[in-house]
C-alpha cells in the first residue's frame, strides 16, 4: 500500500510549481491513501497577526483557491482515501467565529462544510489527538500523523510527540525537513519526521519568518511493502 503525506500548502500562497509536481506524482504513483497534514488553507484574512493589506479582505478568494486545489487533488486521486487533519491555520476559522460571532457555530458554519469536503469524499479530522490518523509503512509498522501544533513549543515537535505517544510520528507545521530521526522510547525504536511544506515562501505573507527561514519543500511516500525500512521516500518537488 502506498500513502502520500502532504504538508502545509497554505493556499492561495502555495508554490504553484510544487503543486503541479504533486499532481504529476499522483498520476505516476496512484497512492491508495492521502493524508493532508493541515494548513492547506492559510486563512490570512482571519489572522490576528499583522496582515498583508492586499489580502486582509479577500477571505472568499482564499477559500475558492484552496477549494479548487482540493478538487484537483481528488480529480488526480479518484479512488484514494483522503484524510485532512486540521492545522492551526484552519483553526483560525474556529477562533474567529467563537470570538466574534459565536452564534454562527450553532448553525454549523464551519470550514469543512463551507468548502464542501463531503462532496469530494475527504474526511475531516478535527483533532488528531482524539482521532488517530495512522498509515502503514514498511516492515509491517505504522506511522501516526499530526499537524504538529498539538504539542507546545517550537523545537523537536515530532520527536516529542513520538516520546509522548510511543508511536512513529510524521508532522508538518514547522515547514522544516527533519528526519527520519531515530527515537528510543521505553526500549522501542521509533522514528520522527518533520515533513516540510509546499508554500511559496517568497510571498509577503510569510515575512514574519525572517529573510532566510530554514524551510524546505518536500513530500513523503510511505510504502507498506518495503522490507528494508519503515522510513518514507522523501520527495523534493521540482
Amino acid at each position: 500500500m502506498l500513502s502520500l503525506v502532504i504538508p502545509d500548502v497554505h493556499a492561495p500562497f502555495h508554490c504553484k510549481r510544487s503543486w503541479k509536481y504533486l499532481l504529476r506524482l499522483l498520476d505516476d504513483t496512484a497512492p491508495e491513501e492521502i493524508v493532508i497534514l493541515g494548513d492547506f488553507f492559510d486563512l490570512h484574512a482571519l489572522t490576528t497577526h499583522r496582515q498583508d493589506p492586499r489580502w486582509q479582505d479577500n477571505l472568499e478568494r482564499e477559500l475558492n483557491s484552496g477549494a479548487k486545489l482540493l478538487a484537483q487533488l481528488r480529480d488526480h486521486a479518484k479512488d484514494a482515501r483522503i484524510r485532512y487533519i486540521q492545522g492551526n491555520h484552519e483553526d483560525r476559522w474556529n477562533r474567529y467565529v467563537s470570538g466574534r460571532i459565536p452564534a454562527m457555530r450553532l448553525i454549523g458554519v464551519d470550514l469543512p462544510r463551507y468548502v464542501d469536503l463531503a462532496s469530494l469524499d475527504i474526511q475531516w479530522i478535527e483533532d488528531a489527538r482524539k482521532t488517530a490518523v495512522r498509515v502503514p509503512c514498511g516492515q509491517g509498522k505504522k506511522v501516526r500523523c499530526f499537524h504538529g501544533h498539538e504539542v507546545k513549543g517550537r523545537l523537536r515537535l515530532a520527536e516529542r510527540l513520538a516520546e509522548q505517544t510511543g508511536e512513529n510520528i510524521h508532522i508538518g507545521h514547522t515547514h522544516k525537513l527533519a528526519g527520519p530521526i531515530a527515537v528510543k522510547v521505553g526500549g522501542k525504536e521509533l522514528f520522527a519526521v518533520e515533513g516540510g511544506h509546499l508554500a511559496n515562501d517568497k510571498h509577503g505573507v510569510f515575512d514574519y519568518a525572517g529573510l532566510a527561514p530554514n524551510w524546505r519543500k518536500a513530500l513523503a511516500l510511505y510504502d507498506s511493502n518495503r522490507k528494508d525500512t519503515p522510513y518514507p521516500y522523501l520527495v523534493w518537488p521540482r
